[in-house]
């Protein structure tokens, strides 16, 4: 199957986010670009996939369930507490940045998403995404890439959030994992990928504390490429404490992660910024 370049980079990209393989095919129609995006272990048929369509100014992303996933939405709506607060945490950051959501259960619009309202039985789910303009000139050209990768990122996120999903081994060295090379403790908090991508996908890939932006210092090597730091440290969560990828995660770069652990309990990033500026010859 030929696969287009934008297409094997936007896979590239889901793979890299969420640690689970993706198939990605680029749609040309009416002289607008698409992506299907459907994840590549799962049965279509029995398991869903995103339809992400491009007019002129506009990205439109919709969750597309198959013939036969009526089980699949039955979980989803058994979700624990705490995937559908990490539902919600995604969902908050569309809204933050302007993205316009629907969202669909049994039939009925769910737009307050306050879970206590939530029915526990599902039979029926829609959710569709959509972002008004998408440059900030009429005569700017989109980065198809960037857009697909940001607002599809925010969805599948959200849909993941509701599903059992295994993420592949990772070497817990490397930059995209919660505390890479320098972490000592390594449970249920630091092994969500959801909650380290739902930090990236909001605050970014530039550490907060020193600015350097691997990709681009790099170029496409250092692409996606930061640690994501505990604001509160792993150990001093209590039991039951829900992680908040948008309040309780921070990106950093490596050497800046490491300094933050070199005091107990780590240093702030406001503190360690202001290290670095005392300190600078």
């Amino acid at each position: 199957m030929f696969q287009s370049s934008l297409a094997r980079q936007l896979q590239n990209s889901f793979e890299s986010l969420f640690g689970i393989p993706f198939i990605v095919k680029q749609i040309n129609k009416n002289g607008h670009i698409g992506f299907d995006v459907d994840p590549a272990d799962a049965d279509r048929e029995y398991g869903f996939g995103l339809e992400i369509r491009f007019t002129a100014f506009r990205v439109s992303i919709r969750f597309l369930p198959g013939r036969f996933s009526a089980h699949m939405i039955r979980q989803m709506g058994k979700a624990s507490a705490e995937k559908k607060l990490s539902f919600l945490s995604y969902f908050r950051a569309v809204l933050n940045e302007r993205g316009e959501l629907n969202l669909v259960i049994n039939e009925v619009p769910s737009m307050n998403v306050d879970l206590k309202d939530w029915p526990t039985e599902w039979h029926h789910f829609e959710l569709r995404l959509t972002r008004m303009p998408i440059v900030s000139d009429e005569h700017d050209e989109v980065d198809y890439l960037y857009v697909a990768e940001h607002w599809g990122g925010y969805m599948l996120g959200m849909v993941l959030s509701l599903l059992d999903v295994v993420p592949l081994e990772e070497d817990q060295s490397v930059g995209n994992a919660e505390g890479g090379s320098i972490r000592v403790l390594s449970n249920r908090y630091e092994r969500n990928p959801l909650n380290r991508t739902a930090c990236i996908l909001a605050q970014g890939c530039t550490c907060m504390v020193c600015g350097i932006n691997f990709s681009n210092t790099y170029g496409e090597i250092g692409r996606g490429f930061i640690h994501v730091h505990h604001i509160t440290p792993v150990s001093q969560l209590t039991h039951g404490y829900v992680i908040d990828p948008l309040t309780d995660l921070v990106p950093v770069c490596p050497n800046c992660h490491a300094m933050l652990h070199k005091e107990n309990p780590p240093l702030s990033v406001n503190r360690l910024k202001e290290w670095m500026k005392n300190t600078k010859v």
